[in-house]
């Protein structure tokens, strides 16, 4: 991990290279402002304080809830002691990473790498189920994503699904559970993020399948306003300023109905890295 810092600091970041499969440059810039003013190395300025200040390192680790499950009241970043320590110990980085459930249903497994490192890296290519209540083969089949290893069924769930009341799985109604629990809209979670760290009561499936029901349009409405930051297309900018100032466009043209073009890789120039 150390070298992997080195390499950011002094090569990576110029180029717009994450790290580490478990850290994405866009992502932690998309969540900070003073990362786009200052235009500070994203990984340094994690390390240094944005952990401490609520910036996620990817969107599959969640600092809050590794935390509060796995370090008490340490201070040091939770993704370095996930990769470090908890990951060895079947420790869940996120409320939709099951390590124990993950670990069961992948093949050719390696000890070098972290169960989500795997999946990052080869598991959701192969449609590996990632969470009990996720069934990338379901999602896939409802959502005309064919086989095609780029359209990852997770992803999609995650940063476009969810906000349109799609289903993660045959057993999970996200539209009746997204109208009977309004305090979703709040979090920016999927519905089922908000289920599992909740434990709410699960609402019986509609017999009608997958499709928004009465009166729910405009809480998906709501859901998607609440949520664009999570859109990895939002984050892919000329420099630091420009992405968060495009994030907060992509949010409204997003609600307008509006399809945007593919964004470039962020290209940050050396002298702007800290």
């Amino acid at each position: 991990w150390s070298s992997d810092v080195c390499s950011s600091d002094l090569i990576g970041a110029a180029k717009g290279l994450d790290p580490h499969p478990l850290f994405d440059l866009r992502h932690c810039v998309g969540q900070s402002d003073e990362l786009a003013r200052t235009g500070e190395n994203p990984l340094l300025h994690y390390l240094r304080k944005g952990h401490l200040e609520g910036i996620d390192p990817h969107p599959l680790f969640a600092n809050d809830w590794y935390r509060t499950r796995h370090m008490g009241e340490g201070r040091a970043a939770p993704l370095v002691h996930y990769v470090t320590h908890g990951a060895m110990r079947g420790a869940d980085p996120h409320p939709l990473f099951d390590q124990a459930h993950y670990l069961r249903h992948r093949d050719g497994a390696s000890g070098a790498e972290t169960p989500l490192a795997h999946f990052m890296t080869q598991g959701r290519k192969e449609r590996r189920s990632p969470h009990p209540g996720f069934d990338p083969v379901y999602y896939a089949s409802q959502h005309d994503l064919g086989s095609d290893t780029g359209n990852d069924p997770f992803l999609h769930y995650l940063t476009q699904g969810t906000y349109e009341g799609a289903w993660p799985s045959a057993e999970f109604d996200e539209t009746l559970y997204a109208a009977r629990n309004p305090d979703l809209v709040d979090t920016g979670w999927s519905g089922l993020e908000h289920w599992v760290r909740s434990q709410t009561a699960l609402p019986q499936p509609s017999a009608d399948g997958p499709g928004a029901g009465q009166g729910a349009e405009a809480l998906f409405e709501q859901l998607r306003t609440s949520g664009r930051q999570r859109d990895p297309q939002s984050y892919d900018l000329a420099t630091y300023e420009q992405l968060t100032q495009e994030r907060r466009q992509t949010r409204s043209d997003h609600i307008g109905g509006l399809k945007l073009k593919p964004l470039d890789m962020i290209k940050v120039a050396a002298s702007g890295t800290a």
